[in-house]
């Protein structure tokens, strides 16, 4: 079931679903989340809200997509990052209930406007030791860049710890645009740790110079743009 989410309140009920796969009193529901332009949208966070109960967060994998395990009732799917997707998920004890929604998102906000304009940026490789405790997540680097767009220096301010070194090396191989005003500048990168042997290199996905994806065993790469 594709939803159309742009500054849409979509409400999703039983009638006319797929069922979903039940165990007990529980439905597992896969979401995939695209852009207008069918890219999939990696790394980005979704709050599960249910009436009376604690809310939980989920985050789309290098694919785009999440799964939610979920009882009955009235949930309410929104996200910081892409704020006009509101989506209200019933789920009855009877059934039938969704199994797989397929969300379209509005991404042009995303990484809008973000200055000073990336010139290269490098993929770090995935750490060994992360890859053996099986550590991911997202890694923000904070980076101090001078006035000839070269990194002077780059810090990791949160992530997992065995992932920091590799994004901080890597982000002070990246070369920003000049200082107009001959001044330097801070910037916040974020490298996105993915679990290996998930990506499906067929898949199209949403890319911005300012969010990194890593995926183990993928070649280092330089992007240079320009």
């Amino acid at each position: 079931m594709k939803i159309f989410l742009t500054l849409l309140v979509a409400v999703i009920c039983s009638s006319g679903l797929v069922a979903a796969q039940d165990v007990g009193n529980i439905s597992r529901v896969g979401v995939t989340v695209r852009d207008r332009d069918s890219l999939v949208l990696p790394a980005f966070s979704f709050n599960v809200a249910k009436t009376g109960e604690k809310d939980f967060s989920a985050i789309t994998d290098i694919n785009g997509r999440f799964e939610i395990a979920v009882s009955p009732g009235e949930y309410q799917i929104t996200s910081s990052q892409l704020p006009a997707i509101k989506v209200f998920l019933k789920i009855s004890e009877l059934g039938p209930n969704p199994q797989n929604l397929d969300l379209i998102a509005d991404s042009s906000g995303v990484c809008a406007g973000m200055r000073p304009a990336i010139l290269k940026s490098v993929v770090p490789p995935f750490p060994p030791a992360a890859r053996a405790v099986r550590a991911l997540g997202q890694v923000t680097v904070t980076v101090s860049i001078g006035q000839d767009g070269k990194v002077l220096s780059a810090k990791a301010i949160s992530g997992h710890p065995l992932l920091r070194r590799a994004a901080e090396v890597a982000a002070k191989q990246f070369l920003f645009e000049p200082s107009p005003e001959n001044a330097e500048r801070t910037q916040t990168l974020s490298f996105m740790f993915f679990e290996p042997g998930a990506e499906r290199k067929e898949i199209p996905r949403f890319s911005c110079p300012y969010r990194i994806l890593v995926v183990p065993d993928a070649q280092i790469l330089v992007n240079t743009y320009g």
